[in-house]
């Protein structure tokens, strides 16, 4: 649900995740000059409101976050395309919210407007690490959610929540599905599109606007509040067993479809963009996913160093060439 090793927040090469870490034991004091073990012993003497606390610390690498998984040839011995082709065959249930981005896109930077805003979170995705002509990728995706588009507060304000949620989680839950099914898994491939405006608590006073967004379905599988106290209505109870069963005919048959849910159809990588739209008053096939959007981010994960090292064990063609001049 909303998140996946081929979403490139998820994963980083080895050689970036620990120039990351350096720079974090570094923040936190640290001042050896030995090599990863006597970083560990650093940490693991460090009393826990100091691990704990909000360091202030900053990196120049891409993505939002610090500590995540990394390529490191031992626990993933081989690029994750070659581990999807050797592993056993399964059924697999993926998918997005509505708009993931929203939970995310408006909480983190002081901005002068949206544009500013949008802007900064590019940059944050961005960097030298991922790609070689920073300003010019920058500019080219900037261009795209902006150019030929109103750029009124209203219109810009759901654009950025879109790049996020496009950047973070969109693409890469689709590049699942593909990849999945590439290598003969039998993929279901959803969206969840619906929420409760009311249902989101204190949080709707950060948002500019509320809309299916990541975690809001876990309220509708677990029948809890996760964001704010769950009061259900008499439709969130209908969408509360709807979600519900489709995902315990999945757990038990490996097919979400059941009585109250016949017209899934299994992914087809042919027809990328096709998903299940699960809303009220009912759920449907649906052709384009992210108002066909992925497209431009996909060309620019063909660019991307890290997630091609680390899902192909390649690298962008530019990259060879200049590694063969080098």
């Amino acid at each position: 649900m909303s998140g996946s090793a081929l979403c490139e927040f998820a994963v980083r090469t080895a050689k970036n995740q620990a120039r990351v870490f350096d720079d974090m034991v570094e923040k936190l004091g640290f001042t050896g000059t030995g090599g990863s073990q006597e970083r560990v012993e650093f940490l693991r003497n460090l009393p826990i409101e100091k691990l704990t606390g909000r360091t202030g610390f900053t990196y120049d690498l891409s993505g939002f976050m610090s500590m995540c998984p990394n390529f490191d040839g031992d626990f993933f011995p081989k690029p994750l395309d070659e581990l999807r082709k050797e592993a056993s065959k399964k059924s697999v249930m993926t998918g997005i919210s509505g708009n993931e981005g929203i939970l995310f896109a408006f909480n983190h930077f002081k901005y002068t407007d949206y544009t500013d805003l949008l802007k900064q979170h590019i940059a944050v995705d961005y960097k030298q690490d991922v790609v070689d002509d920073v300003e010019g990728v920058r500019k080219e995706i900037l261009d795209f959610y902006t150019k030929d588009y109103p750029t009124d507060d209203d219109h810009m304000m759901r654009r950025v929540a879109e790049f996020v949620g496009d950047s973070i989680f969109h693409t890469g839950i689709l590049a699942t599905a593909q990849n999945a099914a590439e290598h003969g898994d039998d993929v279901w491939f959803y969206v969840f599109d619906y929420c409760n405006p009311d249902g989101f608590g204190e949080l709707k006073k950060i948002f500019p606007y509320v809309g299916p967004t990541h975690g809001i379905d876990l309220r509708y599988l677990f029948g809890d509040g996760i964001v704010s106290k769950f009061e259900p209505n008499e439709e969130d109870l209908i969408m509360l067993d709807k979600f519900g069963s489709m995902f315990a005919n999945f757990a038990k048959y490996g097919n979400p479809n059941g009585e109250r849910c016949s017209d899934w159809e299994r992914y087809d990588a042919k027809r990328p963009g096709r998903h299940f739209r699960i809303a009220l008053p009912r759920s449907e096939m649906v052709e384009e996913y992210c108002g066909g959007r992925w497209r431009f981010l996909e060309e620019m994960r063909k660019r991307n160093k890290c997630f091609q090292q680390n899902v192909y064990g390649t690298m962008p063609k530019q990259d060879q060439q200049q590694q063969i001049i080098d």
